[in-house]
């Protein structure tokens, strides 16, 4: 088994839990329900972790983890709600005026 990827909490884990199902790799997630140790250990030593359980598919693993995080951090450019024409960032998926 081997650790791929460690996200700061279970929420931004979500796309990369997806994305390993869907590419049928399996995985393990470790530290999932350790943030109620925060105080008593490091706060990273608490952060949620995706290990693969079968070695030969980490590399490729820790590959699709690496191109999902690319897409996720790139600056998207803002965009014109066509319902409201409210302008949004690009980091909104839905318009923070009308919610279309």
């Amino acid at each position: 088994m081997k650790k791929i990827f460690t996200a700061s909490n279970n929420i931004e884990l979500e796309p990369y839990k997806a994305m390993l199902s869907e590419a049928n790799i399996k995985f393990l997630v470790k530290n999932e329900f350790a943030m109620a140790t925060v105080g008593e250990i490091p706060v990273n030593e608490s952060w949620p972790q995706i290990w693969a359980i079968e070695n030969q598919f980490a590399d490729n693993a820790r590959q699709l983890c690496v191109e999902l995080e690319k897409t996720i951090l790139a600056d998207k450019d803002d965009w014109q709600c066509q319902e409201c024409g409210e302008n949004n960032g690009g980091n909104f998926e839905f318009c923070w005026q009308c919610g279309d």
